[in-house]
C-alpha cells in the first residue's frame, strides 16, 4: 500500500528541478512504500526533459503534462492522482532532507494524525543555508492540536508544504486550490484546517525552501508586484467569503480575522514600498476601496518605533493616498534611525 504521494508540479525549474526530485527519490525507504507525482505544466524550458532523464531511474515517479494551468490546478490534479493515504506538496525548485522518509512513515503509521507538521530551512540556490524569516510553529505546549486550535497560533505561516495532508481531507470536504492566485497557500489552509481533527508537530528540519534571485517575491518588476498585490486581494475575498460561512463563536472566525489584519498590514507596507506607477497607485487604491480595505486600518505592531511610524504613515495615506505616499517616503529618509 502507498503511504506517501509526493505531488510536485514543474514549470520553467531546469536549474533546480533535478535536485528535487532526487532528494524526493532517493530516500531510506522502499519505493512501494510512496509515490512521486510529477506535473508538467505546460514547462517552457528543459525541466520535463530532466524530469524524464531522472524518472527513468527510479520505478515510483509518474510524469503527467497538461498545458499551462497554474500551480493550482497542478496541485488538483496531483491530489485526484495520488493513491497514498498522505499527500506532501513540495515545490519544484526546493528540496528535502536525505534519509527522512524513513522517520516520516513510522510517525504517520504509529501516531495516524490528520495532518503532521515539521520545520524548515531556508538556502540559497546552491543549496547553503541563509538567514531568511524566523519563526517556528507553535503549538502551545501540546502534543497535537485540532486544525482550528493550530491555525489560531499560526495563521501567519501558511506554507502549505511544512505539512503532509491526510489525502481524504481534500477530497471527502471538496477542498481544493483556488487557480491563479498567488498566496494561495494562505487562501487553502484555513479551510483545510477547519476539519483537521489532529495535526502532530515533529521538531525537526525535514524541508529546504530555495530563495531564488529571480522568484516572484524577490522581483522588483512593478508589474509583477501589482499582480502579487491583486493576488492578495484576491485572497482576503475569498478569506472573507468562507468567513461568513462560519460563526462568530467559531474559533476558526477568530483565526481568520487576525490573519485578515495581517493581510492588512502586507498591504499597507506593500503599497508604500513598492515602486508603483501613480496610474498603478490609483488602480490600487480603486481595487482597495471595492475590497472596503481603503482607508488603511489599524493593525498589530509590536516594534514601538515602527508602529509609530506606521500609524503617521497611515494617516498621511488616507488624507491622500498618492501625494501623502510621496511625502511618508520623503520624511521617512530624513528621520532618524
Amino acid at each position: 500500500m502507498i503511504k506517501i504521494s509526493i505531488v510536485i508540479p514543474v514549470y520553467n525549474v531546469q536549474d533546480f528541478v533535478e535536485r528535487c526530485i532526487r532528494s524526493v527519490a532517493e530516500q531510506n525507504l522502499s519505493s512501494h512504500l510512496y509515490e512521486i507525482i510529477i506535473i508538467n505544466d505546460g514547462t517552457q524550458d528543459n525541466s520535463l526533459e530532466i524530469a524524464q532523464r531522472v524518472a527513468k531511474q527510479f520505478n515510483n515517479i509518474h510524469i503527467y503534462s497538461q498545458q499551462n494551468s497554474g500551480l493550482g490546478a497542478s496541485r488538483n490534479k496531483g491530489i485526484n492522482l495520488a493513491k497514498g493515504e498522505y499527500i506532501w506538496f513540495v515545490d519544484s525548485d526546493d528540496f528535502i532532507k536525505k534519509d527522512c522518509f524513513k522517520e516520516i512513515f513510522d510517525i504517520l503509521t504509529d501516531e495516524k494524525p490528520d495532518v503532521l507538521a515539521f520545520d524548515f530551512n531556508c538556502t540559497d540556490e546552491e543549496g547553503k543555508i541563509i538567514k531568511w524569516i524566523d519563526f517556528k510553529l507553535q503549538f502551545d505546549n501540546k502534543k497535537t492540536l485540532t486544525g482550528p486550535e493550530f491555525y489560531e497560533l499560526n495563521y501567519n505561516n501558511s506554507y502549505i508544504w511544512l505539512y503532509l495532508f491526510k489525502k481524504d481531507l481534500f477530497t471527502n470536504n471538496n477542498v481544493y486550490f483556488k487557480n491563479r492566485i498567488n498566496m494561495q497557500d494562505s487562501e487553502i489552509l484555513p479551510r483545510i484546517m477547519l476539519y483537521v481533527k489532529n495535526i502532530l508537530f515533529y521538531d525537526k528540519v525535514l524541508y529546504y525552501y530555495v530563495n531564488r534571485k529571480d522568484s516572484f517575491i524577490n522581483t522588483n518588476d512593478p508589474q509583477v508586484r501589482k499582480k502579487y498585490y491583486n493576488s492578495i486581494l484576491k485572497v482576503n475575498f475569498y478569506l472573507n467569503r468562507f468567513r461568513d460561512t462560519l460563526s462568530k463563536n467559531n474559533l476558526m472566525f477568530k483565526a481568520i480575522s487576525k490573519k485578515q489584519k495581517h493581510i492588512n498590514k502586507i498591504l499597507f507596507l506593500q503599497y508604500i514600498h513598492t515602486n508603483f506607477s501613480e496610474n498603478d497607485l490609483k488602480e490600487i487604491i480603486k481595487n482597495l476601496r471595492k475590497a472596503r480595505l481603503y482607508p488603511f486600518k489599524s493593525f498589530n505592531e509590536p516594534n514601538f518605533r515602527k508602529k509609530i511610524i506606521y500609524i503617521f504613515g497611515r494617516i498621511l495615506l488616507n488624507i491622500h493616498p498618492v501625494y501623502g505616499r510621496k511625502i511618508y517616503l520623503k520624511l521617512k529618509t530624513i528621520s532618524p534611525k
